[in-house]
């Protein structure tokens, strides 16, 4: 069975999100963020901020490991 798509994304947020509230994984999660995508289709579906650690944490679930590579490249450009 394979799982992807928006209905993943949720799943994986929601969990993100309960662990944070649980003090579960060592992230104090302040916020989640959307996503990223830009004009050339790279694509990052998870962006999650913890203002308490001053880190973000992006994730991906692409099926092709070069989408989410240049995912990942294309947000450590934008926030070189």
């Amino acid at each position: 069975m394979q799982s992807e798509g928006h209905a993943l994304e949720r799943l994986v947020a929601h969990l993100y999100e309960e662990g944070s509230r649980r003090e579960i994984g060592g992230f104090p999660l302040s916020q989640r963020i959307g996503g990223y995508r830009n004009r050339k289709g790279a694509e990052v579906d998870l962006v999650f901020l913890s203002k308490e650690l001053q880190t973000l944490r992006f994730g991906t679930n692409k099926r092709d490991q070069w989408m989410a590579i240049r995912g990942t490249l294309a947000l450590a450009e934008y926030w070189d």
